[in-house]
């Protein structure tokens, strides 16, 4: 019905909600956080990281490999701002306001942090020392 990769307003939901069958329902409100798959050139690389991105909050990251170690991914993940609430169709525009308010400070806090890890891999990845490295 609705997707959205910024903060979105309550008309917008109220449109999604009003063009859906009402037989339908329940309707699922979903804020979903960063979830970013980083493939690493090492192991080494992979761990350092992690180790990176769960210092800076993103404590579901984890490391996946196959074929014995040769591909080594980091799972970058940070479910604690997710949010999902079931939507009935009887929502009052207050009710469905604050939703979406709680909804685009979480986005807001994502965007943050996204932010914030892009900086610190930039910084310690990426540094004139270790690209000649």
């Amino acid at each position: 019905l609705l997707s959205s990769h910024t903060p979105v307003e309550i008309t917008q939901v109220s449109s999604a909600i009003s063009s859906y069958s009402t037989s339908k329902l329940p309707l699922l409100f979903k804020h979903e956080p960063l979830l970013l798959h980083v493939a690493s050139s090492s192991i080494y690389t992979a761990q350092e990281l992690l180790k990176l991105v769960l210092q800076l909050g993103f404590r579901e990251s984890g490391l996946i490999t196959t074929n014995y170690n040769k591909r080594v991914t980091v799972a970058i993940r940070s479910y604690g701002l997710a949010l999902t609430v079931p939507l009935f169709g009887r929502e009052t525009e207050d009710g469905l306001g604050d939703l979406i308010n709680c909804s685009n400070l979480r986005w807001n806090d994502n965007y943050k942090k996204l932010k914030r890890l892009t900086s610190m891999i930039e910084q310690n990845f990426f540094t004139r020392e270790k690209l000649t490295k």
